[in-house]
């Protein structure tokens, strides 16, 4: 069955990717690349590339490089590109799991030059935009006080980082072993104070579940989690319960984000240390000899 909507990740040249909601209509989808679409597959899975076929015709930028098995450049998308999901002969969102893998395979820009008559794909490191501060209040504090907007995103960004652990763990969960990439990967994406906020909440909104470790539990118990009721008093707090993955994995996640928080404050203290050394203490003053 055909979906009216479909969520895809938009890669656009020079930035890192996002996943956006588009009708699912031949015009929409060619608005997003701007122009008339060209459908390529070169991923394993049930998945296609969206990209203006004239693209380079037209001196769009080159935006990513598609490799081989071996890794070696065959084809260069130009201008900004679609993936999507297929469903049977229609276009389709992608799963939780297809953003994370795609998100991570496109998450580099790229720029390219030649180099002995070859086209060279050069990563574009970008500093990474500094995470958004966790609003800690309630919906009712906010509105007195005039912060809605800041209320507003921060509530977007739970949502969003919920997503995001969801399909880290989907994407890192291979053999019976989450991969420690699955934290890091998030924390750098959303900051340690919103994962670990997100975490306690989803916690303490399923502390009846008891694959959640005792220890983790009570972790999760001693960070406030203030009410984000509406107007109508739906707390929407469990808007960013991470509730799409097994509870098992999400302790497992969990331990990892802990561990990630407890490193960076031994590092924080082993610095403060060594800083300190260096500061070199008065010598005391030399005593006089007495006068003869």
């Amino acid at each position: 069955m055909e979906q009216k909507k479909i969520k895809v990740l938009v890669v656009e040249p020079e930035k890192r990717p996002y996943v956006k909601e588009i009708p699912n209509q031949l015009e929409s989808l060619q608005q997003e690349v701007g122009g008339y679409i060209q459908a390529v597959y070169p991923f394993p899975g049930p998945a296609a590339l969206l990209c203006d076929e004239e693209g380079k015709l037209a001196g769009k930028p080159l935006n990513r490089a598609l490799r081989n098995e071996e890794g070696h450049i065959y084809d260069v998308v130009a201008g900004t590109f679609l993936v999507v999901g297929i469903n049977g002969e229609h276009f389709a969102s992608l799963t939780p799991e297809q953003v994370g893998q795609f998100d991570q395979h496109f998450q580099t820009p790229e720029i390219f030059a030649k180099i002995g008559g070859q086209l060279v794909a050069i990563p574009l490191r970008e500093a990474p935009p500094p995470p958004q501060p966790v609003y800690r209040q309630s919906a009712d504090y906010a509105a007195a006080h005039g912060e809605l907007p800041q209320f507003r995103l921060s509530h977007q960004a739970n949502v969003a980082c919920k997503e995001a652990i969801e399909a880290a763990i989907a994407q890192h969960y291979r053999n019976y072993s989450l991969g420690k990439e699955a934290a890091q990967q998030v924390t750098a994406q959303f900051g340690l104070d919103r994962v670990t906020y997100v975490l306690a909440n989803t916690v303490q909104q399923k502390k009846w579940d008891g694959r959640f470790s005792p220890e983790n539990k009570a972790w999760a118990a001693a960070i406030p989690v203030a009410e984000v009721k509406d107007s109508m008093g739906y707390d929407r707090r469990g808007e960013f319960v991470v509730d799409r993955t097994n509870s098992g994995l999400v302790d497992l996640f969990l331990r990892q984000v802990r561990d990630l928080s407890r490193n960076r404050t031994r590092s924080s203290v082993v610095a403060k240390l060594r800083q300190n050394s260096h500061i070199h203490k008065p010598s005391a003053p030399k005593k006089r000899e007495p006068e003869r």
